[in-house]
């Protein structure tokens, strides 16, 4: 989508095995090799990923707008989110 339309944004975006984590800047998803990805998530939505994983990884979801990512849905094998 990148090379189609260079000024295209937010760009959608799926991630795997993402574990959702609050810290004093907010909301991000970390990675398996403890990286960070900041997210634009509300705090009730940030506590809901992070039961439906039980702080495990999710499939992930969202809009990237080239700094954080607007996580629009979320999975494990057995349950789903998705943004109201």
């Amino acid at each position: 989508a990148l090379a189609a339309q260079p000024w295209q944004t937010p760009l959608p975006l799926a991630l795997g095995a993402m574990r959702p984590q609050r810290d004093t800047a907010g909301w991000c998803l970390r990675t398996a090799t403890d990286g960070r990805l900041a997210v634009t998530l509300n705090d009730a939505h940030g506590w809901q990923l992070l039961a439906i994983g039980g702080g495990g990884p999710l499939e992930v979801f969202g809009e990237w707008d080239g700094e954080r990512l607007r996580v629009l849905s979320a999975w494990t094998d057995t349950l789903a989110w998705s943004e109201p």
